[in-house]
């Protein structure tokens, strides 16, 4: 059975060992927000990560724009 609700994007920024700052995406599919926002605690590869979360659209793509 397929996953049922919306796509959401989480985007982590955290410290890794080395006390570097680090960077992650992540899609995660949830039917709400506020669930979407305690699945991204659970996919978090840091204890202290700041994230943030938006619904993902069909005209959204990463990577830099070029003219």
């Amino acid at each position: 059975m397929a996953a049922e609700g919306k796509t959401w994007i989480a985007h982590y920024v955290f410290a890794s060992a080395d006390s570097e700052m680090r960077s992650a995406i992540q899609s995660i599919v949830d039917s709400t927000y506020e669930k979407t926002i305690e699945a991204t605690a659970k996919l978090a590869a840091s204890e202290k990560f700041k994230v943030f979360i938006h619904e993902k659209r069909e005209d959204q793509f990463f990577g830099p724009v070029r003219d």
